[in-house]
């Protein structure tokens, strides 16, 4: 990890294993200062320089980020180097007692204070006020320092949240478009075969009745399904991503119609064969138009699933 000695500040390399918050002390190798290197939490920030902050999951120097711009951890703890040894702090129980057994009646004097006395009281009473004001002062000043840290909380949540909600459409995003690509080539594969037994029985003279294998028709099913199931998990459209759901139909549109005819083939074997390379046509048309509306950002995950996703690949052929 980095971290800057906080006399010299020279930039210093450290190997640690752990960084507790009780600390662990070290020695500047530039001006042989010795220095103690302990973690904090996120909350204590705001009490914080930024450039005296390394990030306690990858070590990195932090920015004024809400997050690790390094490993991109949100809220992340920090390591801060100070002079000297913390001290450690020991816990002791206060005994609060409700009244004071030793209690004694004080006789009072009516007698009327001297001029030093007079003076003394008075010059109390300016120390109790200034005291006072300074107390005021210092409890704005925390309360200042608690707002500016829930504010950066609340703008970190707020960060997470919509940085999460953008990854899940997206991860379904590719799912579903995999679904579609995947179904279109099912239907292809299907509709050639469909076709060829058609052909060969046609050419022997023998009856033929055209129907797709209960095997192919239920994964058929299980695709369109699944279409179904992404679709509804991407109702919500984070901004960046907005209309690509609807952009999503310019493949799923002829795929349904390539499905639709593979289920239905009808009677007549010139007609299946024109309309299965009609409707093929009609695919690579919309794939090439869906590649081309929607965002950079949303086709360079598609690109990345493609290595995961064997089946999308074809989508970029």
């Amino acid at each position: 990890m980095t971290c800057n000695c906080p006399k010299c500040h020279a930039t210093i390399e450290l190997d640690l294993p752990e960084v507790t918050e009780q600390g662990t002390s070290a020695t500047c190798p530039s001006c042989n200062a010795s220095f103690n290197i302990y973690r904090e939490s996120f909350g204590g920030r705001a009490f914080r320089k930024s450039a005296e902050l390394s990030c306690a999951n990858c070590g990195e120097q932090l920015g004024p980020e809400n997050h690790c711009r390094t490993c991109g951890a949100p809220f992340p703890d920090y390591v801060v180097a100070g002079l000297g040894r913390r001290k450690a702090v020991r816990k002791v129980t206060k005994l609060e007692l409700k009244s004071n057994p030793f209690q004694r009646k004080v006789k009072y004097k009516p007698t009327l204070p001297t001029l030093d006395e007079a003076m003394n009281l008075e010059g109390g009473a300016r120390k109790k006020t200034q005291a006072a004001s300074e107390g005021l002062t210092k409890g704005k000043k925390i309360a200042i320092a608690l707002l500016v840290v829930a504010v950066i909380a609340l703008g970190g949540a707020g960060f997470y949240f919509k940085k999460k909600a953008e990854d899940n459409y997206i991860k379904n995003f590719a799912q579903a478009t995999y679904a579609v690509q995947l179904g279109a080539d099912k239907c292809r594969k299907v509709s050639q075969k469909l076709a060829a037994d058609w052909k060969a029985k046609n050419d022997a003279g023998q009856p033929f009745t055209p129907r797709i294998g209960i095997t192919d028709e239920k994964d058929l099913g299980i695709i369109s399904d699944r279409i179904t199931d992404l679709k509804h998990s991407m109702s919500r459209e984070p901004g960046k991503f907005e209309g690509c759901t609807d952009k999503l139909g310019k493949i799923e549109a002829p795929y349904n119609k390539m499905k639709n005819m593979v289920l239905n083939p009808g009677n007549s074997l010139p007609a299946f064969i024109d309309s299965a390379n009609k409707l093929d046509a009609e695919y690579n048309a919309g794939a090439s138009d869906f590649k081309g509306s929607i965002p950079t950002e949303a086709l360079d995950r598609l690109r990345q699933a493609s290595q995961h996703y064997i089946g999308l690949r074809t989508l970029f052929k």
